[in-house]
């Protein structure tokens, strides 16, 4: 193999090149502060947007004794379920400055604005309970809502009593009753089903999504820095004295650096708010990350993941990261403008959100050649054999072999590089697509 193609010399001073320019650049700098500033504040930002919602939901959906529009009910049960006042004011306080007109006739058209006719009647189905207000009504929506819901859980409990039962007698005979067989250890199993399940998908949803952030936002970081060097021609000048595999691997690592920075950054930030909302805004009670922890079910999750565990994930973004950092860079060589990086890394982009999705979804499908077949799949496999085999979806073979084809997919993208990288930076004209690649190793 050729040293001077496929070697690493000067791979750490492109790195420490790389990293140092990129934070002396106003624009990632900026973008990094910004993203910090942002977390910093997410904490108060979200406390108070969800205060005005639940107030606003709270002040659309409440009714109460002092705004009450509703001022006379006329009541016209022919049911034979009698219904008092007294029953319907101990079911709701609201209605006991209301006046219930029992049976006494009232025309639709005369109704004034603050009355309403309650009809209730037998159908062949059972009853029928109607709530009837004038065109010039001011009772809104809320209260009859209120009234009729209040009006049927009384109406519902005389019909039972009526005949002789009470709520306990009710429940106990249309409760169901089920039976089935188990082992123990089938029955220990479904006791912890649901959490077992739950802890899964979360460690799915995660981890999937931690992946595909860092791939995606790693490879617009790296495409626009290797453009930059490209338009400066920077590129051709440390290829003289830098392998081509270690100029493109140390501007890898440097973005690699700058986008873990930048989402510890916003982790830390996050909980910083979180911290200082519970503290000093809402004083103990229960903040957004707690909140988000408890959805998420953390807790189950750190109790399903042992430190082995999390070294398999971690080893596995760092495989699929490093496949489609080499190839977003080799592709972003080809551009001579900023405005050509977007369609260079659909490529990437592409393959990380098939990744993402198959993922997601084929933990949710019980079936093991589904888990197979999506763990050797090359960088796919990336997203869904380490929590596969953490679940015991997959077996140690079945892993060990995707692990080894990931690790070959690596190898072959740094070989790549060197094959054509050089051939990528003096090429002129349009943008290169994944597939234009492999015209190129023929010349």
């Amino acid at each position: 193999m050729n040293k001077k193609t496929y070697g690493l010399k000067g791979l750490g001073e492109v790195f420490r090149f790389t990293l140092v320019q990129t934070f002396k650049n106003k624009a990632y700098l900026s973008s990094l502060i910004l993203m910090l500033v942002m977390s910093i504040l997410s904490g108060p930002y979200m406390y108070f947007a969800g205060s005005v919602g639940e107030k606003a939901g709270e002040k659309i959906g409440s009714v109460s004794a002092e705004d009450l529009k509703m001022t006379d009910v006329y009541v016209n049960n022919t049911s034979g379920v009698k219904v008092a006042v007294e029953d319907l004011v101990s079911v709701d306080s609201i209605f006991e400055n209301v006046k219930f007109h029992e049976n006494e006739a009232k025309n639709e058209a005369d109704l004034l604005a603050g009355e309403v006719i309650l009809d209730v009647a037998t159908t062949a189905e059972g009853y029928q309970i109607d709530a009837i207000i004038g065109n010039e009504s001011e009772i809104n929506e809320s209260e009859l809502d209120l009234l009729l819901s209040d009006y049927k859980y009384a109406f519902d409990y005389n019909r039972k009593t009526a005949v002789g039962l009470d709520e306990e007698i009710i429940s106990m005979v249309y409760s169901s009753v089920d039976s089935r067989v188990d082992t123990e250890k089938e029955y220990n199993e479904s006791q912890n089903y649901s959490a077992v399940y739950n802890a899964r998908s979360g460690i799915e949803m995660a981890y999937c999504f931690i992946l595909m952030l860092v791939i995606t936002l790693s490879a617009s970081f790296i495409a626009m820095s290797v453009v930059e060097e490209r338009a400066s021609k920077l590129a051709e000048t440390l290829l003289m004295s830098v392998d081509p595999v270690a100029l493109l691997m140390g501007k890898i690592l440097a973005m690699m650096c700058y986008t873990l920075l930048m989402i510890v950054g916003m982790v830390t930030g996050f909980l910083i708010s979180n911290a200082f909302t519970s503290t000093f805004i809402i004083k103990g009670k229960q903040g957004a990350a707690a909140k988000m922890a408890s959805a998420l079910n953390l807790d189950t999750i750190f109790a399903v993941l042992s430190p082995l565990n999390i070294v398999i994930l971690v080893s596995f973004i760092l495989l699929a990261y490093l496949a489609c950092s080499v190839l977003t860079g080799i592709l972003a060589s080809s551009c001579s403008r900023q405005e050509e990086v977007g369609g260079t890394i659909s490529g990437t982009t592409t393959i990380t959100m098939i990744g993402y999705f198959v993922g997601i979804f084929s933990m949710q499908i019980d079936k093991e050649i589904v888990h197979i077949v999506s763990a050797l799949v090359p960088v796919v496999g990336c997203f869904t054999s380490p929590v596969n085999y953490i679940v015991g979806n997959i077996n140690l073979g079945i892993f060990l072999l995707s692990l080894l084809i990931q690790l070959v997919t690596v190898v072959f993208m740094m070989w790549l590089c060197g094959k054509v990288y050089k051939k990528v930076l003096v090429h002129e004209g349009k943008s290169l697509k994944l597939f234009d690649l492999f015209g190129l190793m023929k010349k």
